[in-house]
């Protein structure tokens, strides 16, 4: 602008000596020489600078954009008049616009040129940082109790005069990882504060009444021992899960599951000796590629569900099944089954269908978890079939990748 303006100065004053004033007649044909030659002048640079602003734009637009594709987070570039200039993959999918629909676009007007998502939000932030030329940051969630989208912006100015940049992040999965943060640390500490009550109460009252009779005194016992247990099989789960999540992958070994699924028959026969265990399988030695100690835990936890959840005397039948495409385990009782509408929620941890009667048989909804917690470090799949008042039916499936037949 500043090489323009003598130039539109010298135009204006020769228009008028050549024009108006009557002694500058004779020179006329040399004012209007000047005048033509002013005139291209001014439009050769006026054309100049609008050239020079595009090729900025386009720069930023071309050489930006193959970088800002790289980004994990979503990226918009726009100028001191809210101006799109380039905007990301991440952003078009964060925002639910195309980058051809939206490059040239406003992003401070008070109604968007396209439809945008999160509009308002966007046009927030970027008026504040043409405005106040610092960083702007700003979160927003739609509804943080239906796990429904939770994003994170920040503002800035890039550097290059005039050009400014939003960065996006979707925070929905921080935000899912917190609250299940939160859920572990208030479902843990409400199973363990349950049996810890029935303790102390017990306790003081044993404490109160010196001379209780021989059967109080034994049944109060008993029930504090009960809870102990409790709370001591709740502590020993929630270290098995936390050293299963540090875990990175299972201490792979050939082992034979007959053999294995033998001896957690034999186990669970020590403690519920009553209980009916049929084992099928189609070979006496199948190998497969596992982790046998952690293995041996998630049948454990099978079997005892099924034992526990079974009217008495419990009646469990086990098939394992190799095929070409692998190994199938399928474990089957003929128990309370689980209602349909829980069959998704049974993994969760601290999930448990009947609370009260998980409680009773001294169950904190956390033997499942570790089963398809186990399971997963084995890369392997584990699926339910259930029918209340007939059973439940357990399958699980290593791939052929995993198993050899001896």
């Amino acid at each position: 602008m500043k090489k323009i303006f003598p130039l539109i100065l010298l135009f204006i004053t020769t228009s008028l000596l050549c024009f108006y004033h009557p002694r500058m007649t004779f020179y006329s044909d040399w004012m209007l020489f000047v005048l033509l030659f002013t005139c291209t002048c001014v439009l050769v640079l006026f054309q100049k600078q609008r050239r020079e602003r595009k090729k900025g734009k386009g720069d930023i637009q071309g050489n930006a954009f193959p970088y800002l594709n790289l980004m994990s987070e979503g990226i918009i570039l726009f100028d001191h008049a809210g101006i799109v200039l380039a905007i990301n993959a991440q952003a078009e999918k964060l925002f639910k616009v195309k980058r051809s629909a939206v490059i040239g676009t406003s992003l401070i007007s008070t109604q968007p040129e396209v439809f945008w998502h999160y509009f308002s939000q966007i046009s927030k932030i970027a008026n504040r940082v043409i405005t106040q030329d610092s960083t702007q940051v700003a979160s927003f969630c739609l509804d943080h109790a239906q796990m429904q989208d939770s994003v994170d912006l920040v503002a800035k100015p890039t550097g290059e005069r005039g050009v400014f940049a939003i960065v996006a992040k979707d925070s929905l999965q921080n935000y899912k990882l917190q609250k299940v943060g939160r859920d572990f640390i208030a479902n843990a500490s409400h199973e363990l504060r349950t049996p810890i009550t029935i303790i102390k109460g017990f306790a003081e009252t044993i404490q109160d009444l010196p001379e209780i009779s021989d059967g109080m005194l034994e049944d109060f016992v008993e029930k504090i021992v009960r809870n102990c247990h409790r709370m001591d099989n709740l502590v020993k789960n929630l270290l098995i899960l936390t050293d299963l999540d540090a875990l990175p992958k299972a201490q792979m070994q050939n082992c034979d599951i007959v053999c294995l699924m033998d001896n957690c028959a034999h186990t669970l026969l020590s403690v519920r000796p009553d209980a009916d265990i049929e084992i099928l399988h189609n070979h006496d030695t199948i190998m497969i590629s596992a982790d046998p100690d952690l293995l041996e835990l998630a049948l454990m936890n099978l079997l005892e569900n099924a034992a526990k959840y079974s009217r008495r005397p419990a009646k469990i039948s086990i098939t394992i099944d190799k095929s070409d495409a692998g190994v199938d385990i399928v474990i089957r009782d003929e128990g309370k089954g689980i209602p349909k509408e829980d069959l998704d929620s049974i993994f969760e941890r601290f999930y448990t269908v009947n609370k009260a009667h998980s409680r009773k048989l001294g169950g904190a909804g956390l033997g499942l978890s570790i089963v398809k917690t186990i399971i997963n470090k084995h890369d392997a799949q584990i699926s339910v079939y259930s029918q209340v008042d007939k059973g439940t039916t357990f399958t699980l499936s290593f791939n052929e990748a995993h198993c050899t037949v001896a």
